[in-house]
């Protein structure tokens, strides 16, 4: 979602990234967060969606393992060019 070439896409990747890095770093993190375990669970896929943005549910999904090394800002400026990640 990063690289894609839509803007809004680009901007929704950010937002749910930084929104995975709140979530890990809250009060109410699990131990995967604390035990810096990553445990995969296959999500449920919507074969019915109209664009891969919508396939899975968003909600409680993590940090992908690529941005995690890079700060917010990083990311941020990943959104205006999308050729640095």
């Amino acid at each position: 979602m990063l690289a894609d070439d839509r803007n809004h896409i680009r901007e929704l990747a950010l937002r749910r990234i930084l929104k995975a890095r709140e979530v890990k770093w809250s009060a109410a993190t699990t131990t995967i967060a604390t035990n810096n375990i990553r445990i995969f669970n296959l999500p449920a896929f919507d074969l019915c969606a109209m664009d891969y943005v919508d396939l899975i549910k968003w909600e409680n999904m993590t940090e992908p393992p690529l941005t995690e090394r890079f700060s917010d800002d990083m990311i941020a400026e990943a959104i205006v060019n999308p050729a640095i990640i």
